[in-house]
């Protein structure tokens, strides 16, 4: 019996309307237990926290698919036991609303790849106006809660209608995008990444995909980038680091002339101050 396959290319559009939520807050989170929910698609993080919340401290769990471990959530200082503190962002329910606007999703993840990161106090801050720029990290849900059953679910669940996202945990994630994104990584990424979801309409170019969070939006670039044949790399020069699109099959490992020159000239200068060291060592 002989199968005949044949490979076809579908014109799709890609829009980004994310859930507009802001000002984002840094609060300090306490972590009192964890466990592990093995659910339909994967291993399911439970987290119950405890965090200041208006004028007291509530206690509520706090959900995650992830396959990321605690530690990656708490940060390289925290051991996951029942004395770990670590920052959390927090946007209230009221001052989440239904996008309506469609932003660029690549210079969504540019902001985020070439974000400053080097210390606890930069990596916060720049995050903090990543997300008061762009929206809600993950996608939210678009159903309205029933009005009589919101009192008793807030009652149980403190947190319900809250936007909320863990700095460890995208400062993660970045470092995996940073990763998938290297055309040697292509088949990884296009092998174990979310499917696009396209959807269907009556007029051309009839199939979409639309995300509604950052999260999910950066992964949808880098899966569409990869099937498109589209290559990048990041610059070698450990003061920029930042993401560029490969023109040519030649290796590039700098974004600018610039960036190459002072790597250059600091490697130049290094040299001569070993060259230095060694003549001081041999007298």
């Amino acid at each position: 019996m002989l199968l005949h396959r044949t490979n076809f290319t579908i014109q799709a559009r890609f829009s980004f309307t994310p859930f507009e939520a802001g000002p984002w807050v840094i609060r300090t989170a306490k972590l009192l237990n964890w466990r592990e929910n093995l659910g339909k698609y994967g291993r399911d993080l439970i987290l119950t926290l405890r965090l200041p919340l208006q004028q007291d401290e509530v206690q509520d769990d706090v959900q995650i698919g992830t396959e990321l471990d605690v530690a990656a959530i708490l940060g390289p200082n925290s051991m996951p036991d029942k004395t770990s503190s670590f920052p959390i962002f927090l946007c209230e329910p009221s001052l989440i609303r239904r996008g309506d606007k469609t932003k660029n999703a690549w210079a969504m993840r540019s902001d985020l790849l070439n974000m400053e990161v080097n210390t606890e106090p930069v990596m916060l801050q720049n995050m903090l106006q990543f997300l008061n720029k762009w929206g809600a990290w993950w996608e939210s849900a678009e159903s309205e809660p029933d009005p009589i059953m919101e009192p008793f679910i807030k009652e149980m669940n403190p947190l319900f209608g809250f936007s909320i996202a863990f700095p460890y945990l995208m400062l993660n994630q970045r470092e995996e995008y940073r990763r998938a994104l290297l055309p040697k990584n292509a088949g990884a990424w296009l092998g174990k990444s979310d499917p696009l979801q396209l959807t269907q309409g009556s007029k051309p170019p009839y199939f979409y995909a639309e995300r509604k969070g950052c999260q999910s939006a950066i992964e949808a670039t880098i899966t569409i980038d990869h099937l498109a044949g589209r290559r990048f790399g990041f610059c070698r020069r450990k003061q920029c680091g930042h993401e560029f699109q490969l023109e040519t099959r030649h290796q590039k490992n700098y974004c600018s002339k610039s960036c190459m020159n002072a790597d250059n000239v600091a490697r130049w200068r290094e040299k001569q101050d070993d060259k230095k060291s060694k003549s001081r060592k041999a007298i």
